[in-house]
């Protein structure tokens, strides 16, 4: 018996589809590429001092910090940027007995509004290798760029061990361009505190908002890709009105 056999219109059409799906999404993939741009750095520092805290520093020794950023033409962006600590996060910070490392991952959306940008996001901060509950903090934020100025809100959207749910760090930030190679900039920091939290409870010296720091800086491009800075670190005070002291921070980028 013969027997004959017909292509199947059925096989063929999917087989048509599969090839469409995959060059659709050939297509979308270039397309966010060509719409995209990732970045990376990597620093040292002479001394990682966060928010203005020179008396004790987030490193007391040279640290070394990285990232990488992820930008979309659309205005959404992601990134994660880290550095080396002098102390383990689940201990003081004074003690400076153990090594660990701050992880921080990052995403929102910035794009013009009017003459102004505006930027939404959030930050979460990861402290390795303790990986404590206590210590993990997250912060949406809010800022708005015009005419070299940045106004940001960073909102603290838990109780960790380091800070109270509430807590708002506030900053006025400016930068101005020399020459094409040389830049300088100033930063503001104000802090308005929340109340009792689960780890910091409040005292007869709580202060419900205070003055944080200003931030002196000058850069100076090397090369297209290697940028050294200075920054002059004048101290405030902390929630209970301690002097967070001064400093003077060095600091060299390697941008790819």
């Amino acid at each position: 018996m013969q027997v004959t056999t017909k292509a199947c219109p059925l096989n063929n059409k999917k087989g048509t589809n599969m090839k469409f799906g995959t060059l659709a999404i050939t297509l979308l993939a270039a397309s966010v590429a060509t719409q995209a741009q990732l970045t990376g750095h990597v620093d040292l520092t002479s001394s990682y001092i966060l928010r203005g805290g020179a008396v004790n520093p987030e490193s007391s020794v040279p640290a070394v910090q990285w990232g990488v950023d992820y930008a979309h033409a659309s205005g959404v962006y992601i990134g994660y940027w880290a550095s080396s600590l002098t102390y383990d996060a689940a201990t003081d910070p004074q003690e400076g007995t153990q090594f660990s490392t701050e992880n921080d991952i990052y995403a929102g959306w910035s794009g013009a509004v009017g003459p102004a940008t505006l930027k939404v996001g959030v930050t979460s901060y990861l402290y390795l290798p303790d990986q404590l509950t206590s210590t993990m903090g997250i912060e949406p934020l809010v800022a708005v760029s015009a005419a070299g100025a940045t106004l940001m809100a960073q909102f603290n959207a838990k109780d960790v061990t380091y800070s109270n749910f509430g807590d708002t760090y506030i900053t006025l930030a400016y930068s101005y361009a020399i020459d094409s190679t040389i830049s300088a900039g100033a930063n503001l920091g104000w802090y308005v505190y929340g109340k009792d939290g689960k780890y910091i409870k409040e005292s007869p010296a709580s202060e419900s908002q205070g003055f944080r720091h200003v931030i002196l800086t000058l850069s100076k491009k090397v090369t297209p890709n290697i940028t050294v800075a200075t920054d002059a670190i004048i101290g405030g005070v902390d929630r209970v009105g301690a002097d967070l002291g001064n400093g003077l921070v060095g600091r060299a980028s390697i941008a790819f």
